[in-house]
């Protein structure tokens, strides 16, 4: 009797001990990653610089020329599953992200959701909730450390019907829980994370689903549409009839920095932002090289 009282208590501190281990665990800081504290250093602004005027390429949408130097005051007008709508203000000025928080812009980026609970269409941000914590934090503080401007654009509406049975059958975004960053010295893991989740080339490459037909992974055929122009986006998978198989990885670098085709064709910068890949890294370029002639998605 006195050694089945001793199991219970011996069990009931081990379970007390394992259950204050996983609190101090789950609240303490993870390595690398970036407090609230230290969100607007000096390296956080600098990563999320280059994000924003790279990759992410923020101002292909948000600001009224599609360049790295443009200010993020919006005004671009573009087409979604709703139909037309324009960009809005980036900058931190009343008319655009004015009292925002650090966290207030993760949300945007990944679930889609404004400060007071407003929820916008995703279309856009597709692949932003996979963002790195580090990254979508950098890219907020930089976008908080921009002057304001003011500049009010025009904002439309919805119906309630529409807002909320377009796309009643898409997967939910739903990201819980911390996501770490990717070591770049993993080319093929950092090349997809490149692609899918920062530059997001699936928002324009993909070969839109329907009822009957799933989306096809960078299969192209979408209709993009930009200040009244439309371009029909190519396919960019590894096959060598109908993709970029033919390329070579250091034609594909050379096409990401300047625009320019193996068979010397100009992409127009308006639709493809290749005027804000090459601020990428020669590493990062690498990366998306090597994913994009390797992918089997």
């Amino acid at each position: 009797m006195g050694d089945t009282g001793l199991n219970k208590r011996s069990l009931s501190y081990l379970l007390l001990t394992v259950f204050l281990i996983c609190c101090l665990v789950n609240c303490s800081p993870r390595p690398g990653d970036i407090t609230i504290e230290h969100i607007d250093n000096p390296e956080v602004l600098s990563r999320g610089r280059h994000l924003v005027r790279g990759l992410a390429a923020c101002g292909i949408c948000h600001a009224t020329e599609a360049s790295p130097d443009a200010v993020l005051t919006g005004g671009r007008q573009m087409e979604d599953s709703y139909g037309k709508v324009v960009a809005p203000n980036l900058t931190p000025a009343r008319s655009g992200l004015y009292g925002w928080k650090a966290v207030d812009i993760v949300n945007v980026l990944r679930l889609s959701k404004k400060p007071g609970g407003e929820r916008i269409l995703s279309d856009a941000h597709i692949g932003y909730e996979w963002l790195s914590d580090n990254d979508a934090y950098a890219i907020a503080a930089y976008l908080r450390s921009l002057p304001p401007i003011e500049k009010y654009n025009p904002r439309r509406s919805v119906s309630f019907f529409k807002r909320n049975t377009r796309g009643l059958f898409k997967t939910k975004r739903e990201v819980k829980g911390y996501v770490p960053d990717l070591n770049p010295h993993n080319t093929a893991a950092y090349g997809a994370y490149l692609v899918d989740h920062v530059a997001r080339c699936g928002y324009c490459h993909n070969t839109p689903g329907d009822l009957f037909n799933d989306e096809v992974y960078l299969g192209g055929g979408k209709t993009i549409s930009f200040n009244g122009k439309s371009r029909v986006a190519p396919a960019i998978t590894p096959s060598e009839i109908d993709g970029i198989g033919a390329w070579s990885k250091e034609e594909l670098v050379a096409f990401l920095r300047t625009g320019l085709t193996p068979d010397n064709k100009r992409v127009d910068p308006q639709f493809c932002p290749v005027h804000f890949f090459a601020q990428a890294s020669r590493e990062e370029l690498n990366a998306i090289a090597e994913y994009l002639k390797n992918t089997d998605k």
